[in-house]
């Protein structure tokens, strides 16, 4: 997330919220990241994330697996499974904006 973009979100989720805001970067996240976002949301904490944009060509600019770059996503869950044997962390994302996105079984 751009500066003024991470500004913006984390404004948007404390003022929903009335809360304190953390944020992390992907390259400089802790180890422990998906216990985490495990914590916050067992305890009904916002999530949020975005992708970074590094110029303005990217913005809008659709991701591989159809994730927007410069959108925010709600994160919304997240579990482990077993997948071809090994433990598999999945972080289960909502576009609001988007009319359903990742999320349609919740819709």
């Amino acid at each position: 997330m751009r500066p003024c973009q991470a500004a913006a979100h984390q404004k948007d989720l404390r003022t929903s919220r009335a809360g304190v805001t953390e944020m992390y970067e992907l390259g400089k996240a802790p180890s422990d990241l998906f216990s985490i976002i495990r914590r916050a949301i067992d305890r009904g904490s916002l999530l949020g994330c975005s992708i970074d944009i590094t110029s303005s060509r990217d913005m809008e600019a659709v991701t591989f697996k159809k994730l927007v770059k410069g959108h925010a996503y709600s994160v919304t869950g997240v579990d482990e499974v077993v997948y071809r044997g090994n433990m598999t962390k999945l972080v289960r994302i909502r576009n609001p904006w988007g009319g359903g996105g990742m999320d349609r079984s919740l819709e």
